[in-house]
Protein backbone atom coordinates (compact mmCIF):
# COMPACT_ATOMS: atom_id res chain seq x y z
CA UNK A 1 0.00 0.00 0.00
CA UNK A 2 1.46 3.08 -0.81
CA UNK A 3 1.58 6.38 1.82
CA UNK A 4 -0.51 8.83 1.46
CA UNK A 5 1.07 12.20 -0.06
CA UNK A 6 -0.02 15.54 0.53
CA UNK A 7 -0.11 17.21 -2.65
CA UNK A 8 -1.22 21.25 -2.71
CA UNK A 9 -0.84 24.17 -5.59
CA UNK A 10 -0.97 27.46 -4.89
CA UNK A 11 -1.17 30.56 -6.79
CA UNK A 12 0.93 33.87 -5.47
CA UNK A 13 0.98 37.14 -6.86
CA UNK A 14 4.71 38.96 -6.23
CA UNK A 15 6.08 42.36 -7.08
CA UNK A 16 9.66 42.42 -8.63
CA UNK A 17 12.44 43.36 -6.49
CA UNK A 18 14.31 45.03 -9.30
CA UNK A 19 11.32 46.76 -11.24
CA UNK A 20 9.20 49.02 -9.02
CA UNK A 21 6.51 49.35 -11.41
CA UNK A 22 2.89 48.44 -10.51
CA UNK A 23 2.66 45.01 -12.24
CA UNK A 24 3.37 41.87 -9.72
CA UNK A 25 4.45 38.15 -11.39
CA UNK A 26 2.11 35.48 -11.10
CA UNK A 27 3.49 31.96 -9.43
CA UNK A 28 2.58 28.86 -8.68
CA UNK A 29 3.53 27.30 -5.72
CA UNK A 30 3.65 23.24 -5.45
CA UNK A 31 3.82 21.71 -2.53
CA UNK A 32 4.30 17.58 -2.56
CA UNK A 33 5.10 15.82 0.79
CA UNK A 34 6.45 18.64 2.25
CA UNK A 35 8.82 19.63 -0.47
CA UNK A 36 8.29 23.03 -2.02
CA UNK A 37 9.00 24.45 -5.58
CA UNK A 38 8.10 27.62 -7.05
CA UNK A 39 7.00 28.10 -10.83
CA UNK A 40 6.80 31.13 -12.83
CA UNK A 41 3.58 31.46 -14.80
CA UNK A 42 5.13 34.28 -17.33
CA UNK A 43 2.00 36.46 -16.74
CA UNK A 44 2.17 40.07 -15.01
CA UNK A 45 -1.45 40.92 -13.01
CA UNK A 46 -2.29 44.35 -11.19
CA UNK A 47 -2.23 43.65 -7.19
CA UNK A 48 -5.29 45.72 -7.14
CA UNK A 49 -7.29 42.58 -8.71
CA UNK A 50 -5.67 39.18 -7.11
CA UNK A 51 -6.47 38.24 -3.50
CA UNK A 52 -3.89 36.50 -2.17
CA UNK A 53 -6.02 34.89 0.62
CA UNK A 54 -8.43 33.46 -2.58
CA UNK A 55 -5.61 33.08 -4.77
CA UNK A 56 -7.69 34.46 -7.60
CA UNK A 57 -9.46 37.82 -8.61
CA UNK A 58 -11.73 38.60 -6.64
CA UNK A 59 -12.90 41.62 -9.59
CA UNK A 60 -15.43 40.64 -12.50
CA UNK A 61 -13.47 42.37 -15.19
CA UNK A 62 -12.62 41.37 -18.40
CA UNK A 63 -9.51 41.10 -17.04
CA UNK A 64 -10.16 39.22 -13.82
CA UNK A 65 -12.25 36.50 -15.83
CA UNK A 66 -9.34 36.15 -17.69
CA UNK A 67 -6.12 35.25 -14.87
CA UNK A 68 -8.98 33.31 -13.56
CA UNK A 69 -9.98 31.32 -16.44
CA UNK A 70 -6.28 30.87 -16.44
CA UNK A 71 -5.46 29.72 -13.23
CA UNK A 72 -8.52 27.26 -13.73
CA UNK A 73 -6.43 25.94 -16.89
CA UNK A 74 -3.07 25.94 -14.84
CA UNK A 75 -4.53 24.20 -11.73
CA UNK A 76 -5.71 21.50 -14.10
CA UNK A 77 -2.38 21.14 -16.19
CA UNK A 78 -0.75 20.56 -12.85
CA UNK A 79 -3.27 18.08 -11.59
CA UNK A 80 -3.50 16.07 -14.99
CA UNK A 81 0.58 15.83 -14.90
CA UNK A 82 0.18 14.76 -11.46
CA UNK A 83 -2.57 11.84 -12.50
CA UNK A 84 0.65 10.69 -15.39
CA UNK A 85 3.22 10.57 -12.93
CA UNK A 86 1.19 8.54 -10.93
CA UNK A 87 -0.06 6.19 -13.42
CA UNK A 88 3.33 5.67 -14.96
CA UNK A 89 4.78 4.92 -11.71
CA UNK A 90 7.29 7.25 -11.35
CA UNK A 91 9.07 9.75 -9.16
CA UNK A 92 6.11 12.21 -7.81
CA UNK A 93 8.01 15.23 -6.07
CA UNK A 94 7.60 18.87 -6.52
CA UNK A 95 10.44 19.04 -9.10
CA UNK A 96 9.30 16.11 -10.88
CA UNK A 97 6.25 18.37 -11.47
CA UNK A 98 7.94 21.44 -12.22
CA UNK A 99 10.04 19.52 -14.61
CA UNK A 100 6.81 17.89 -16.07
CA UNK A 101 5.01 21.49 -16.09
CA UNK A 102 7.65 23.28 -17.76
CA UNK A 103 8.58 20.46 -20.50
CA UNK A 104 11.82 19.22 -19.43
CA UNK A 105 12.80 16.00 -18.97
CA UNK A 106 12.24 13.67 -15.54
CA UNK A 107 15.53 12.96 -14.17
CA UNK A 108 15.15 9.05 -14.95
CA UNK A 109 14.11 10.42 -18.09
CA UNK A 110 17.67 12.21 -18.38
CA UNK A 111 20.65 10.00 -20.15
CA UNK A 112 23.88 9.43 -18.58
CA UNK A 113 26.35 8.75 -21.38
CA UNK A 114 29.71 6.97 -21.13
CA UNK A 115 32.68 8.92 -22.35
CA UNK A 116 32.73 6.12 -25.02
CA UNK A 117 29.44 7.08 -26.65
CA UNK A 118 30.47 11.00 -26.46
CA UNK A 119 32.68 9.79 -28.38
Amino acid sequence: MKKHETFSIRFLARANRSEKNSSEKLYARITVAGERTKVSLGREIDPELFDQNAQHCLSDSKEARGVNNFLDTIKYKLNEYRRELMEDNKEFSADSLKRKFMGLPLQDEIPNPTILELY
